[in-house]
């Protein structure tokens, strides 16, 4: 039978404090961040972007988002449908999408385009639900034949595609994306406010359900 010293013992127990350290902050990070600072200005909206909402709404939430991003794949899955239900579609909050691509690699700066194409003259819900669903599709000879599809049968999206083959509209974004310093994907904006990670439901709820949106009620 194997013994354990005194210091293989203090070892083993800040081995754990440190690991109960660095879950905390994990935590704190994706869970439990709050309100960290102010940007100058809201985000200007871009003609580009993809809205859900009413123009007129009083609560506008600008929402920096990847395909890749798990923590923004558990947004539109787990919260997404409770914001929209109870606020998007009650005209008491419109959210603005800045899809972005850090990395910049070409398949998710095509799909990331494709998305704001199809967006504007087709059902974008669906192709939005399959990359939030299976971003790795992205990479896949499946895709390449989808998007070859949608472009034959469409061809006001072709010509989007077309026109915007140079991707400036996702450069823009990493670069507003950039330029505010933004920790990471998701980042919310609401008002001036900047919210980076993946809240809790409770949080959703008591900051921006419950307080934000009550207190700017439909006019």
């Amino acid at each position: 039978m194997r013994k354990f010293n005194k210091h293989h013992i203090i070892a083993f127990f800040l081995s754990i404090v440190l690991a109960g350290l660095i879950a905390i902050k994990l935590v704190s990070y994706f869970s439990n961040s709050d309100f960290d600072r102010e940007l100058s200005s809201s985000p200007p909206i871009n003609p580009l972007d993809i809205v859900w909402g009413k123009s007129n709404a009083p609560v506008t939430i600008f929402l920096y988002s990847s395909y890749t991003c798990k923590y923004c794949t558990s947004f539109f899955q787990e919260t997404f449908p409770q914001l929209k239900k109870e606020y998007i579609d009650q005209g008491k909050i419109k959210l603005v999408l800045k899809l972005v691509e850090l990395p910049e690699e070409p398949e998710t700066m095509r799909a990331i385009q494709a998305s704001v194409c199809i967006n504007q003259f087709a059902d974008f819900e669906k192709f939005h639900e399959l990359l939030t669903i299976n971003p790795e599709v992205i990479y896949s000879p499946d895709f390449r034949v989808l998007l070859d599809d949608i472009v034959a049968t469409n061809p006001d999206i072709a010509q989007c595609l077309l026109e915007h083959e140079d991707y400036a509209y996702v450069h823009q974004n990493n670069k507003e994306f950039r330029s505010h310093n933004f920790k990471g994907t998701p980042t919310f904006v609401i008002g001036e406010k900047v919210f980076n990670g993946m809240p809790h439901k409770n949080q959703w709820e008591d900051i921006f359900f419950k307080t934000y949106a009550k207190e700017q009620p439909n006019k």
